[in-house]
Protein backbone atom coordinates (compact mmCIF):
# COMPACT_ATOMS: atom_id res chain seq x y z
CA UNK A 1 0.00 0.00 0.00
CA UNK A 2 1.55 3.46 -1.38
CA UNK A 3 1.13 6.24 1.02
CA UNK A 4 -0.63 8.79 -0.85
CA UNK A 5 -1.58 13.00 0.02
CA UNK A 6 -4.39 13.38 2.90
CA UNK A 7 -3.63 9.97 4.29
CA UNK A 8 -3.15 9.78 8.22
CA UNK A 9 0.22 7.84 9.21
CA UNK A 10 1.81 7.16 11.96
CA UNK A 11 5.66 7.73 11.75
CA UNK A 12 8.43 6.49 13.63
CA UNK A 13 11.49 8.06 12.47
CA UNK A 14 15.34 9.39 13.04
CA UNK A 15 16.60 12.62 12.80
CA UNK A 16 20.74 12.78 12.04
CA UNK A 17 22.50 16.39 10.98
CA UNK A 18 24.88 14.70 8.08
CA UNK A 19 27.63 16.77 8.76
CA UNK A 20 28.45 15.71 12.49
CA UNK A 21 26.56 12.63 12.68
CA UNK A 22 24.69 13.77 15.63
CA UNK A 23 21.12 12.43 16.23
CA UNK A 24 19.05 15.03 17.01
CA UNK A 25 15.45 13.77 17.02
CA UNK A 26 13.78 10.42 17.43
CA UNK A 27 10.63 8.73 18.03
CA UNK A 28 12.43 5.89 19.65
CA UNK A 29 13.05 5.64 23.28
CA UNK A 30 16.44 3.12 23.07
CA UNK A 31 17.90 5.58 20.25
CA UNK A 32 17.13 8.41 22.68
CA UNK A 33 18.89 6.57 25.38
CA UNK A 34 21.58 5.75 22.92
CA UNK A 35 22.72 8.85 22.20
CA UNK A 36 21.78 10.73 25.20
CA UNK A 37 18.82 12.63 24.02
CA UNK A 38 15.67 12.02 26.50
CA UNK A 39 13.84 15.25 27.31
CA UNK A 40 11.71 15.22 30.34
CA UNK A 41 8.20 15.83 28.37
CA UNK A 42 9.03 13.91 25.16
CA UNK A 43 6.90 11.29 24.61
CA UNK A 44 8.23 8.53 22.60
CA UNK A 45 6.02 6.76 20.34
CA UNK A 46 4.88 7.05 16.54
CA UNK A 47 4.15 10.82 15.58
CA UNK A 48 0.91 11.52 13.45
CA UNK A 49 1.39 12.82 10.17
CA UNK A 50 -0.76 14.02 6.90
CA UNK A 51 0.88 13.03 3.93
CA UNK A 52 1.40 15.66 1.96
CA UNK A 53 0.30 18.67 4.24
CA UNK A 54 3.93 20.01 5.43
CA UNK A 55 3.25 18.30 8.59
CA UNK A 56 7.50 17.79 8.73
CA UNK A 57 9.97 19.32 5.88
CA UNK A 58 9.37 19.25 2.22
CA UNK A 59 11.91 16.38 1.59
CA UNK A 60 10.62 14.04 4.19
CA UNK A 61 6.97 15.44 3.46
CA UNK A 62 7.64 14.30 -0.36
CA UNK A 63 9.26 10.92 0.37
CA UNK A 64 6.50 9.45 2.62
CA UNK A 65 4.44 9.53 -0.77
CA UNK A 66 6.50 7.36 -2.39
CA UNK A 67 6.71 4.93 1.13
CA UNK A 68 5.13 1.91 1.39
CA UNK A 69 3.18 0.95 4.58
CA UNK A 70 5.84 -1.05 6.84
CA UNK A 71 8.33 -0.33 4.67
CA UNK A 72 11.98 0.98 6.13
CA UNK A 73 12.80 4.05 4.44
CA UNK A 74 16.37 6.31 4.34
CA UNK A 75 16.36 10.08 2.55
CA UNK A 76 19.16 12.19 2.75
CA UNK A 77 17.90 16.18 2.30
CA UNK A 78 19.94 18.55 1.35
CA UNK A 79 19.65 22.26 3.40
CA UNK A 80 17.01 23.13 1.08
CA UNK A 81 14.81 20.80 1.31
CA UNK A 82 15.42 19.98 5.01
CA UNK A 83 15.56 23.16 7.24
CA UNK A 84 16.69 25.91 5.11
CA UNK A 85 20.31 27.54 3.76
CA UNK A 86 21.81 30.00 6.21
CA UNK A 87 20.87 33.30 5.67
CA UNK A 88 23.75 36.06 6.68
CA UNK A 89 20.94 38.81 7.15
CA UNK A 90 19.41 36.74 10.41
CA UNK A 91 23.40 37.60 11.84
CA UNK A 92 23.16 40.67 13.90
CA UNK A 93 25.19 42.86 15.82
CA UNK A 94 24.16 44.09 18.92
CA UNK A 95 25.48 46.33 21.59
CA UNK A 96 26.83 43.89 24.71
CA UNK A 97 25.29 46.50 27.27
CA UNK A 98 21.98 46.23 25.78
CA UNK A 99 21.91 42.46 26.86
CA UNK A 100 22.70 43.40 30.11
CA UNK A 101 19.95 45.81 30.59
CA UNK A 102 17.51 42.86 29.95
CA UNK A 103 19.62 40.64 32.76
CA UNK A 104 21.60 38.81 30.00
CA UNK A 105 25.14 37.98 30.86
CA UNK A 106 26.15 36.98 27.18
CA UNK A 107 28.22 33.83 27.06
CA UNK A 108 29.73 32.11 23.89
CA UNK A 109 27.35 29.31 22.43
CA UNK A 110 24.39 30.80 24.64
CA UNK A 111 21.06 30.67 23.35
CA UNK A 112 18.70 33.97 24.03
CA UNK A 113 15.66 35.29 23.21
CA UNK A 114 15.74 38.60 21.92
CA UNK A 115 11.89 40.44 20.97
CA UNK A 116 10.31 37.21 20.98
CA UNK A 117 12.78 35.71 18.40
CA UNK A 118 15.41 32.88 19.80
CA UNK A 119 19.12 33.15 19.01
CA UNK A 120 22.33 32.50 19.26
CA UNK A 121 25.40 33.87 20.93
CA UNK A 122 28.35 33.16 17.99
CA UNK A 123 31.12 35.49 19.60
CA UNK A 124 31.91 39.04 21.74
CA UNK A 125 34.57 41.37 21.32
CA UNK A 126 34.69 44.54 22.48
CA UNK A 127 31.36 45.26 24.23
CA UNK A 128 30.28 44.06 20.73
CA UNK A 129 27.93 40.52 20.56
CA UNK A 130 27.02 38.58 17.09
CA UNK A 131 23.50 37.17 17.62
CA UNK A 132 22.58 34.38 14.98
CA UNK A 133 19.29 34.34 14.36
CA UNK A 134 19.46 31.27 11.80
CA UNK A 135 17.79 27.75 13.41
CA UNK A 136 20.16 25.03 14.68
CA UNK A 137 19.54 23.63 11.25
CA UNK A 138 19.62 26.08 8.89
CA UNK A 139 22.22 25.11 6.32
CA UNK A 140 22.82 21.09 7.73
CA UNK A 141 22.26 18.10 5.13
CA UNK A 142 19.71 15.89 7.02
CA UNK A 143 19.44 12.22 6.96
CA UNK A 144 15.85 10.44 7.95
CA UNK A 145 15.65 6.98 8.47
CA UNK A 146 11.60 6.48 8.64
CA UNK A 147 8.92 3.67 8.93
CA UNK A 148 5.46 4.08 8.41
CA UNK A 149 3.81 2.04 11.13
CA UNK A 150 0.18 2.77 10.23
CA UNK A 151 -2.39 4.27 8.00
CA UNK A 152 -5.42 5.75 9.81
CA UNK A 153 -8.73 5.35 8.19
CA UNK A 154 -11.38 5.47 10.86
CA UNK A 155 -12.80 8.71 11.44
CA UNK A 156 -12.76 9.00 14.82
CA UNK A 157 -9.59 7.06 15.27
CA UNK A 158 -8.24 10.31 13.25
CA UNK A 159 -10.10 12.68 15.88
CA UNK A 160 -8.64 10.76 18.79
CA UNK A 161 -4.74 11.43 16.77
CA UNK A 162 -5.72 14.92 16.17
CA UNK A 163 -5.93 15.66 19.80
CA UNK A 164 -3.23 14.01 21.18
CA UNK A 165 -0.73 15.14 19.20
CA UNK A 166 -1.25 18.14 21.21
CA UNK A 167 -1.10 16.69 24.78
CA UNK A 168 1.03 13.48 24.16
CA UNK A 169 1.91 13.46 28.00
CA UNK A 170 -2.09 11.91 28.13
CA UNK A 171 -3.01 8.87 26.97
CA UNK A 172 -6.17 8.98 23.92
CA UNK A 173 -8.45 6.82 26.56
CA UNK A 174 -8.59 10.01 28.34
CA UNK A 175 -10.50 11.86 25.84
CA UNK A 176 -14.50 10.47 25.37
CA UNK A 177 -14.98 11.65 21.62
CA UNK A 178 -18.10 11.08 19.90
CA UNK A 179 -19.06 12.25 16.33
CA UNK A 180 -21.63 12.33 14.09
CA UNK A 181 -21.67 13.49 10.84
CA UNK A 182 -20.91 17.08 10.85
CA UNK A 183 -19.65 17.34 14.87
CA UNK A 184 -16.92 16.22 16.75
CA UNK A 185 -17.90 16.13 20.76
CA UNK A 186 -14.78 16.07 23.44
CA UNK A 187 -15.15 15.55 26.90
CA UNK A 188 -11.62 17.57 28.50
CA UNK A 189 -10.22 15.33 31.15
CA UNK A 190 -9.82 16.69 34.56
CA UNK A 191 -5.94 16.71 34.07
CA UNK A 192 -6.56 19.25 31.91
CA UNK A 193 -9.44 21.70 33.12
CA UNK A 194 -6.89 23.78 34.97
CA UNK A 195 -4.26 24.06 32.22
CA UNK A 196 -2.73 27.11 31.32
CA UNK A 197 -2.30 26.94 27.56
CA UNK A 198 -6.63 25.07 27.48
CA UNK A 199 -7.79 27.81 25.38
CA UNK A 200 -4.75 27.45 23.47
CA UNK A 201 -5.36 23.77 22.74
CA UNK A 202 -8.91 23.93 21.92
CA UNK A 203 -8.31 26.26 19.00
CA UNK A 204 -5.56 24.09 17.71
CA UNK A 205 -7.67 21.42 17.85
CA UNK A 206 -10.87 22.73 16.30
CA UNK A 207 -9.07 24.30 13.52
CA UNK A 208 -7.24 20.56 12.70
CA UNK A 209 -10.38 18.47 12.91
CA UNK A 210 -12.20 21.07 10.79
CA UNK A 211 -9.53 21.47 8.00
CA UNK A 212 -8.95 17.61 8.16
CA UNK A 213 -11.51 15.58 8.77
CA UNK A 214 -14.30 15.29 5.91
CA UNK A 215 -18.04 16.90 6.66
CA UNK A 216 -16.74 17.93 10.08
CA UNK A 217 -18.41 22.20 10.61
CA UNK A 218 -18.57 22.30 14.76
CA UNK A 219 -16.40 20.77 17.09
CA UNK A 220 -17.92 20.93 20.95
CA UNK A 221 -15.95 20.54 24.20
CA UNK A 222 -17.59 19.83 27.74
CA UNK A 223 -15.79 20.55 30.66
CA UNK A 224 -17.10 18.17 33.29
CA UNK A 225 -15.57 19.92 37.15
CA UNK A 226 -16.08 17.11 39.95
CA UNK A 227 -15.33 18.80 43.55
CA UNK A 228 -13.83 16.43 45.02
CA UNK A 229 -13.57 18.08 48.46
CA UNK A 230 -17.28 18.89 49.26
CA UNK A 231 -17.81 15.20 50.21
CA UNK A 232 -15.10 15.84 53.27
CA UNK A 233 -16.86 19.10 53.92
CA UNK A 234 -20.12 17.97 54.02
CA UNK A 235 -19.08 15.29 55.79
CA UNK A 236 -18.05 17.15 58.60
CA UNK A 237 -21.22 19.26 58.78
CA UNK A 238 -23.02 15.98 58.79
CA UNK A 239 -21.41 14.76 61.92
CA UNK A 240 -21.94 17.83 63.40
CA UNK A 241 -25.39 17.60 63.50
CA UNK A 242 -25.55 13.79 64.83
CA UNK A 243 -27.23 14.42 68.53
CA UNK A 244 -24.92 14.75 71.51
CA UNK A 245 -27.68 13.58 73.81
CA UNK A 246 -31.07 11.35 73.58
CA UNK A 247 -32.89 14.70 73.74
CA UNK A 248 -31.95 16.13 70.09
CA UNK A 249 -33.88 15.52 67.57
CA UNK A 250 -31.96 12.19 65.43
CA UNK A 251 -30.76 12.96 61.79
CA UNK A 252 -32.19 9.82 59.59
CA UNK A 253 -29.87 7.98 57.36
CA UNK A 254 -31.16 9.44 54.50
CA UNK A 255 -30.18 12.59 55.40
CA UNK A 256 -26.93 11.97 56.10
CA UNK A 257 -26.01 10.15 52.43
CA UNK A 258 -27.55 13.22 50.52
CA UNK A 259 -25.01 15.26 52.17
CA UNK A 260 -22.45 13.29 51.34
CA UNK A 261 -22.97 13.31 47.55
CA UNK A 262 -20.79 14.55 45.17
CA UNK A 263 -22.04 17.58 43.26
CA UNK A 264 -21.11 17.64 39.49
CA UNK A 265 -21.32 21.08 36.98
CA UNK A 266 -21.04 20.43 33.27
CA UNK A 267 -20.25 23.40 30.85
CA UNK A 268 -20.51 22.91 27.57
CA UNK A 269 -18.52 25.11 25.20
CA UNK A 270 -19.04 25.30 21.08
CA UNK A 271 -16.65 26.50 18.58
CA UNK A 272 -17.54 26.99 15.03
CA UNK A 273 -15.51 27.17 11.95
CA UNK A 274 -14.11 30.85 11.38
CA UNK A 275 -16.49 33.47 9.29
Amino acid sequence: MTIKKGDFVLLDYTSTIKETGEVFDTTLADIAKEHEILKSQKVFEPQLVIAGENWVVPGLDADILKAELGETRRVELPPKVAFGERDQTKVKIVAERELLKQKIRPEVGLSIEVNGQLAVIRSINAGRVQLDFNGPFAGKTIIYDYQVKAVINDKLQKASEIIHRFVQSLPREKFRISLDDTTVRIEIPEDLLYWDALQSFKIRVVRDLIRYLDEIETVEFTERFTYKDKETEESKEAESKIPSSPAEAPVSPATIESSLKTETQTNDLQQHTPA
